[in-house]
């Protein structure tokens, strides 16, 4: 069996500078299709570039990367302080958070179970925002084409969860 240290990173030089097998003289491993001319380099046995010197040329040898030390990271800390629920029980941070992805695009596709062909039909139903779908409900949800009931629930839940808690705060 050939060890690693049985292969050398080599030249092709061959004139032939077309795409054509190489295939080793001494031991008939089999080198792939290479173009010759110099243009490739690859990892050649050592007898094979004995038994054919004119066409392997050794590569110079390629200097190991740089050894990189390594720090250990220091612990997180929490710059957050705990917040308080205000006077109606809604917590802020939270409904911020909401706030936020609701500024983003709703993107139907994004909720849990919903296909290309869910989200054609939620459009079509008019449900294109968060305030629509709780508005509509789960049993609303259903009536859509495509749309179970469980499917709609977990809909449903999903959208109510992280958008639900900002259409009460406004």
């Amino acid at each position: 069996m050939n060890a690693d240290s049985d292969y050398e990173m080599v030249k092709y030089t061959h004139p032939n500078r077309g795409q054509h097998p190489v295939i080793g003289a001494a031991t008939g491993n089999s080198y792939g299709f290479r173009s010759g001319g110099g243009s490739e380099t690859f990892l050649v046995h050592r007898s094979d570039i004995g038994a054919s010197p004119n066409f392997f040329t050794i590569a110079s040898k390629v200097p190991s990367p740089p050894v990189v030390e390594v720090k250990p990271l220091a612990p997180p800390v929490s710059i957050v302080e705990p917040v308080e629920e205000d006077e109606k029980g809604i917590d802020p941070v939270a409904s911020a958070r909401k706030l936020a992805m609701n500024q983003v695009k709703f993107d139907l596709q994004g909720l849990p179970g919903v296909t290309p062909a869910i989200a054609k039909s939620m459009i079509s139903a008019g449900l294109l925002t968060p305030e629509k779908i709780i508005e509509t409900g789960a049993l609303g949800l259903e009536q859509v084409k495509f749309v179970g009931e469980k499917r709609a629930k977990a809909i449903f839940d999903y959208v109510n969860e992280n958008y639900g808690q900002v259409a009460e705060a406004e």
